[in-house]
């Protein structure tokens, strides 16, 4: 999702940003090795400007297919949706398809092919988030 205060910050967040935001809120240090996907956005509660320093949100269907979030674009790193969509494609089988969620909130356009160099870095980003670990 995204944090939206007052119409002055936007940061897409996620669930596991909770963690270190409410830790942060209460003064409260994460113990050594908790939370290192969790990333607090409580400046941008209290209404800083974002710095978009946190790394993409990953998404994972029940396909077993990821996506990348970074600011409005969204990149499935699948050949379909993943989903109830169709084509439902394949995991990991280009052409992959990449959205601006803030023009386009229902996926109906691919702008790959327009964007070329932002799907490499944003799946070169997911590829290094998820690791070798699927």
């Amino acid at each position: 999702g995204k944090v939206r205060v007052g119409g002055k910050a936007d940061r897409v967040t996620c669930l596991t940003d909770v963690f270190s935001t409410v830790a942060e809120a209460c003064g409260v240090g994460l113990p050594e090795g908790a939370g290192t996907d969790s990333f607090s956005f409580l400046a941008v509660a209290r209404g800083a400007e974002s710095t978009d320093a946190r790394p993409g949100v990953i998404n994972h269907s029940a396909a077993g297919f990821f996506a990348i979030r970074r600011g409005p674009w969204k990149l499935v790193l699948a050949s379909g949706s993943g989903g109830r969509q169709k084509p439902r494609g394949k995991a990991f089988t280009k052409p992959y398809h990449l959205y601006h969620l803030g023009d386009d909130p229902g996926e109906t356009t691919n702008l790959i092919e327009q964007n070329p160099e932002l799907a490499r870095n944003l799946e070169a980003e997911c590829m290094a988030i998820i690791g070798t670990d699927l």
